[in-house]
């Protein structure tokens, strides 16, 4: 008997196609300020081009888990899931830090684990809606069809970074094998927010996952720390 992914699913960065497994590639955040109001929107499993993926294991329950949280000159300020909506009693500029976990597991544990982390400024009078300066990772890589990378090759990873304000002063970029129990630094290169990395052979183990951590840092003190320890299969 032949089996069929349950749903229509892509290949990251690149077409539409049957894949067995999809997983978080990116977790992208967004958000505005109006006056003393903050709106935040969380989204998980983002390919570079924007598509949110989908689960293609036979339609099996996915077990999913998310936390989110929003801190304010370094107080507590929401704790919830995917959307924040908040008004502060004042409108004055405020320091902000906002942090997102996601897992997720199946019938075939799929790289769905990711943990972000943006420090930020907002905050202004008045009624006119701004966006939030929010830095963005987002990875890309050449995989099979089946979303996995060659065991014992070195793999090219490109990492792009947007909402970048006064430039980008400090992009680094981490590799791992063993789920992010050890990190290996790598040398990234590029310019004006588009970079690549190789990670190397001995990151790409058969059976097991290629993990990246990439951060970065704007001209206006920004930053974002992205880290997924189970992001690409190896196969």
């Amino acid at each position: 008997m032949n089996y069929t992914p349950a749903q229509f699913t892509y290949r990251p960065g690149t077409s539409t196609k049957y894949t067995w497994l999809d997983g978080p590639f990116s977790v992208l955040a967004t958000g505005q300020s109006t006056g003393a109001r903050l709106q935040l929107k969380m989204d998980d499993s983002v390919n570079p081009g924007g598509r949110v993926g989908q689960n293609g294991d036979f339609n099996s329950p996915q077990r999913v888990q998310t936390t989110t949280r929003l801190y304010r000159d370094g107080t507590l300020v929401a704790d919830r899931g995917s959307l924040i909506d908040k008004t502060f009693a004042d409108a004055g500029k405020a320091s902000y830090e906002l942090s997102r976990t996601y897992t997720s597991a199946g019938i075939f544990p799929m790289g769905g684990e990711a943990t972000s982390k943006w420090t930020f400024t907002a905050g202004g009078a008045g009624d006119t809606a701004n966006p939030v300066n929010l830095l963005n990772v987002s990875l890309d890589a050449p995989l099979n069809n089946l979303n996995q990378a060659r065991a014992g090759l070195p793999l090219l990873v490109k990492a792009d970074v947007t909402g970048a304000v006064e430039g980008l002063r400090k992009v680094r970029a981490w590799v791992t094998a063993d789920n992010g129990a050890t990190w290996k630094q790598v040398l990234v290169v590029g310019h004006h927010g588009s970079y690549g990395f190789l990670a190397p052979h001995t990151a790409l183990k058969f059976g097991g996952f290629l993990g990246v951590r990439v951060t970065a840092e704007d001209g206006s003190g920004n930053t974002v720390d992205s880290t997924l320890p189970r992001v690409i299969p190896v196969g």
